[in-house]
């Protein structure tokens, strides 16, 4: 049986990555370390877990009174994006 290939484009075959730019179906994805031109299945948008990392901070928010954030692969803006929405619930939120 052969093992899977661990270096070069075909080592990173089914790994996970962050979209760079829009995937429509080719685009740019950070992983490991790294840029790589990409192709998926279908369409994926740059900091498409901006949506999951609302929902988990929405839920860390309804237990914690504050949260802390830690900026993934240097994507400040991802971070200010999602800092601005806290900040926006935590408004809402006293005001109700």
């Amino acid at each position: 049986m052969r093992s899977k290939p661990s270096t070069g484009q075909e080592g990173l075959i089914g790994e996970v990555g962050v979209a760079r730019t829009r995937l429509d179906p080719e685009g740019q994805v950070f992983v490991h370390g790294e840029l790589w031109k990409a192709r998926c299945d279908g369409e994926a948008g740059a900091g498409e877990g901006l949506e999951i990392a609302r929902e988990i901070a929405g839920e860390i928010l309804a237990h914690f009174k504050g949260i802390y954030f830690i900026t993934p692969f240097l994507r400040y803006e991802l971070t200010a994006e999602l800092g601005a929405w806290v900040r926006k619930q935590e408004k809402a939120r006293k005001r109700a």
